[in-house]
């Protein structure tokens, strides 16, 4: 039988844990946000980097990832906990029960604490612990999925990208880059197709890296300004080089995006 008990928190209502153990189960709340962040980012060619964004930003990001992944994954836990006695045949005594403003785990007529129960039933915990980042992966497949193929969900992954990335086309995305490298009223410009565009905070560029990357000459003339493009040879000297060119955010001075489509041809 399972039993599930309502209470109430309690104003005076002190934690019992001591803060070494309150810390660690934080930080252990938010290793699920962590990896539906990195599965999100791990197959795409837009990279969001933690390292180079604002930590206000990124710091509530996660925190709100990691609270409705944990309210997901607790609803998941409780259901499958009363359904699991019609599936297979087992007694689960299972509840909450408040004492002396503090909270106990009833678990099969033993009452632990919440640090107890974790380290004495080891087996329930990592059958939660492995729900939740199966529920991390599974959302982030899903949300990349649907990023790819809806533009308003795709702007919350690829930003100003979502109208050439969001099609659901098989699309290759290239690039053209205006470096602030100068030569007189030539600046040096390199165009391949993106394999990685990482952004700061909201569309600053941190890096871009192309793949078949070319370099030509970008010139400022009296009429009009133009471009070497059509004299423009490879970054590498070897014909048979497929090496990527790194260019840091700090070298940019414009990009250009454009794309083209690949139509997936049927078999007969």
């Amino acid at each position: 039988m399972i039993k599930f008990t309502n209470f109430s928190v309690s104003k005076k209502y002190q934690p019992k844990l001591s803060f070494s153990s309150s810390t660690i189960l934080l930080f252990a709340s938010l290793i699920p946000a962590v990896i539906f962040r990195y599965v999100i980012y791990i197959d795409n060619i837009v990279k969001r980097p933690v390292s180079s964004g604002n930590i206000v930003h990124i710091t509530v990001s996660i925190l709100t990832i990691s609270v409705i992944l944990q309210t997901l994954s607790i609803f998941l836990f409780i259901a499958l906990i009363k359904i699991g006695p019609y599936l297979f045949s087992y007694d689960l005594l299972l509840y909450i029960k408040e004492q002396n403003n503090s909270y106990s785990i009833i678990y099969n007529y033993e009452m632990f604490s919440l640090s107890k129960f974790i380290l004495n039933h080891y087996l329930v915990s990592l059958s939660y612990v492995v729900l939740i980042f199966s529920v991390a992966i599974f959302s982030a497949i899903l949300f990349g999925f649907l990023a790819r193929r809806n533009r308003y969900v795709g702007g919350l992954l690829f930003g100003q990208l979502s109208s050439i990335l969001s099609e659901g086309k098989n699309t290759s995305l290239s690039g053209f880059v205006l470096t602030k490298i100068s030569n007189g009223h030539k600046h040096i410009m390199y165009s391949g197709f993106v394999a990685e565009v990482a952004f700061k905070d909201g569309s600053d560029i941190d890096h871009i890296v192309l793949r078949f990357s070319e370099k030509f000459y970008f010139k400022m003339n009296p009429k009009y300004p133009g471009t070497t493009f059509l004299k423009s040879r490879p970054v590498s000297d070897n014909p048979l080089s497929s090496g990527l060119m790194y260019i840091s955010g700090a070298e940019i001075e414009n990009v250009h995006f454009d794309h083209y489509h690949f139509p997936r041809f049927k078999s007969p």
